[in-house]
């Protein structure tokens, strides 16, 4: 019963973390995307003077802004895509912590091994909510956010687990 509690809490604990540094990454591109097409935009504006003699380049500039601007929530997701994956955050964070208790519980002896299976099993049933709404956000994996999310998880294990 140890490892599993420890393990679920793993679980968490990383996706949790996992789920911090995506929705930085997915804020972080959203505004070089905004300021850059906020630069694209004024520079073809201020510099209209210019442009008059070459409207081939003005319109094929516009025509990209106007096109970047339409699959732009294709490409990044929506504010509301995000306040779904801040909630999906949330979610991961409180069933970690709850975990984290459960397994500091049972490794202190303060709960019997059948109460933490009971215990374990209770936290279970919840994680449906969490597995059906995971599955309605459409989260990318990446490798390198992985990583780092391990290595915070690892670093925050040797830190208050060791």
């Amino acid at each position: 019963m140890y490892e599993k509690i420890w393990y679920e809490f793993i679980h968490y604990k990383s996706g949790d973390y996992y789920l911090v540094l995506y929705i930085d990454r997915i804020k972080l591109t959203r505004k070089i995307a905004n300021i850059s097409t906020l630069l694209l935009s004024t520079t073809g504006i201020l510099s209209w003077k210019i442009w008059v003699y070459l409207p081939a380049v003005t319109s094929s500039i516009i025509a990209l802004i106007q096109a970047f601007r339409l699959i732009e929530n294709e490409l990044i997701p929506a504010d509301k895509e995000v306040e779904k994956l801040y909630k999906l955050r949330e979610m991961y964070y409180e069933h970690s912590i709850l975990l984290e208790n459960l397994f500091i519980d049972f490794r202190s002896d303060e709960i019997s091994e059948k109460e933490a299976k009971c215990s374990f099993f209770e936290l279970r049933e919840k994680t449906k909510e969490i597995k059906s709404f995971n599955n309605r956000t459409n989260i990318q994996i990446s490798k390198i956010l992985q990583n780092k999310a391990d290595k915070k998880t690892t670093d925050y294990i040797y830190q208050y687990h060791s």
